[in-house]
């Protein structure tokens, strides 16, 4: 048979079995699921990489109880976009459970240029 783990919980698990000799025998075990976190994450973050006060990724996140890893990130939280040349980055937030399990969610930034400012000449 299969034990299915998406539910979290304790379970008695029995095995049954009959060898090639006909001899029967069977044991029983208790089981305990822990359960997976539950994690929600912003499709993607878009800044400027002119940007001089850190972002706060947890902004980002539900629960908060976790980390962001990744380029430019301190402290498990903070991306300082000042200190990213253009392009497009993966931070990975990991978060994990009380029973130990964990979740890893990827979040894509994108570090933009300012975008440039035009003067005219004045005659």
């Amino acid at each position: 048979g299969v034990f299915d783990t998406k539910n979290a919980g304790t379970f008695t698990v029995t095995l049954t079995y009959t060898d090639a000799f006909n001899c029967k025998g069977s044991d029983t075990k208790t089981i305990t699921v822990n359960p997976v976190p539950n994690v929600s994450i912003a499709p993607g973050l878009s800044l400027c990489n002119n940007q001089t006060e850190r972002y706060d990724l947890l902004q980002l996140v539900f629960p908060k109880t976790g980390t962001f890893e990744g380029i430019s990130v301190e402290e498990g939280r903070y991306l300082n976009p000042n200190q990213l040349p253009a392009g497009t980055y993966s931070l990975v937030y990991k978060v994990s459970s009380d029973g130990g399990c964990t979740v890893s969610k990827t979040l894509p930034v994108t570090i933009s240029l300012p975008a440039p400012i035009a003067l005219k000449d004045q005659v």
